[in-house]
């Protein structure tokens, strides 16, 4: 049984069968991510998202790193930890503006946030 396992666990990783993948369509204004070969969520653009992520390090300063989420997919980690906030902030701002996506600041209440897309008013009109 164990050889089996083993066996069925090399087939998996060897194959891809957990290759992920995340394909934006700025035409029709929506994404869709894949797990190998199948669909496993189609959404509108204003659900996915450029952000930077603060965390505390051990000298009890802040480090910084871009990632790109959203809903229904794996986050993405774009850039790794820095202290370079500023420089950050600028490419997360161009990747999102190339890519047009919306961009938050790692402070929920930040005015440097960039929303190019909303979600549409009265599209959950009804649903329980």
């Amino acid at each position: 049984m164990l050889i089996f396992c083993m066996a069925v666990s090399l087939w998996l990783i060897c194959s891809g069968a957990f290759r992920r993948r995340l394909v934006i369509d700025n035409d029709k204004g929506e994404y869709r991510f894949y797990v190998h070969t199948h669909l496993r969520h189609r959404g509108p653009l204003n659900q996915i998202y450029i952000r930077i992520i603060a965390q505390k390090s051990d000298r009890k300063s802040l480090m910084y790193r871009l990632v790109l989420n959203g809903y229904k997919i794996d986050s993405y980690t774009i850039c790794g930890f820095s202290e370079k906030y500023k420089l950050l902030e600028c490419q997360g701002r161009t990747i999102a503006t190339n890519l047009k996506l919306n961009y938050f600041d790692y402070i929920d209440t930040s005015k440097r946030h960039c929303v190019i897309h909303r979600p549409k008013i009265g599209a959950n009109r009804g649903a329980i």
